[in-house]
């Protein structure tokens, strides 16, 4: 009877981590990304398949639970597998390697076509038939959501509390800032620089409402008069750098009057 409950329990048990070289594991989601068209619903079930029926990583009601926490945070659940499967055969360096694998097919398709369409000279094509009105409009829509996509991501995860990822945050707003200032496009300097700020805000903030439910009493009166007078400090000091800020504003307001 003991040998048939042992039988019974190494048969539900996950199959033990193993090792895969970086190499296979690229190779395996490069293919992933090539094939991944349909969708993520077609693209989850093909790295099922693979992944779970066939080589029994993990378990189905493992590969459940990971999709449906996926499927609640932000960005790609498609992806996010891809990288978590990589993390969990190869370490760090895998789930880069495979996040990157699953990515590469579509950017250079996306690059191809871009390059495509500017040797070929489509948008004057599109001018000379009278086609580009809306042209800019779409360019502009696809610009805000990737944009939305890239900088949301991290800077939710912040004001959910993972502190540790600021740095992420901070620098990704600075570096689409960077890249709205080299290519004089407005918005992306304006996402840039509210998504930084955003992230540098909330730094400060989300202890500070973790703490205040803590503090009673007499301490909380005093974390709120300190938090006062820190704010009436900020205040007083902008009001004093008033002709700076307003002069700073009205040049960056200048430089990209002509940006779209």
């Amino acid at each position: 009877m003991e040998a048939t409950k042992t039988t019974g329990r190494d048969a539900t048990a996950e199959a033990p981590a193993a090792h895969d070289s970086l190499r296979s594991i690229f190779a395996r989601f490069l293919k992933f990304g090539a094939l991944a068209w349909g969708g993520p619903a077609a693209q989850i079930a093909m790295i099922k398949r693979e992944c779970v029926d066939e080589e029994a990583w993990v378990s189905d009601e493992t590969f459940r639970k990971t999709l449906a926490v996926y499927q609640v945070l932000p960005g790609p659940e498609a992806h996010e597998l891809c990288v978590y499967f990589g993390r969990l055969r190869a370490g760090k360096l895998g789930a880069l390697l495979a996040g990157l694998g699953f990515m590469l097919p579509g950017f250079i398709l996306m690059l191809g076509l871009s390059v495509l369409y500017v040797e070929a000279d489509l948008a004057a094509r599109a001018v000379r038939r009278g086609r580009l009105p809306a042209a800019p409009k779409a360019v502009a829509a696809l610009d805000t959501a990737g944009l939305a996509v890239t900088l949301l991501p991290a800077v939710g995860q912040v004001a959910a509390g993972r502190l540790e990822l600021t740095p992420v945050a901070v620098l990704a707003g600075v570096a689409v800032l960077v890249w709205g200032a080299v290519g004089r496009i407005r918005r992306r300097v304006l996402a840039g620089a509210a998504a930084a700020a955003s992230a540098l805000v909330l730094v400060v903030a989300v202890p500070l409402v973790r703490l205040l439910p803590q503090v009673r009493g007499v301490w909380l009166w005093v974390s709120l008069a300190v938090l006062g007078a820190l704010l009436l400090l900020g205040a007083a000091s902008l009001e004093r750098g008033r002709s700076v800020v307003a002069g700073t504003l009205r040049r960056v307001e200048e430089r990209m009057r002509d940006w779209p």
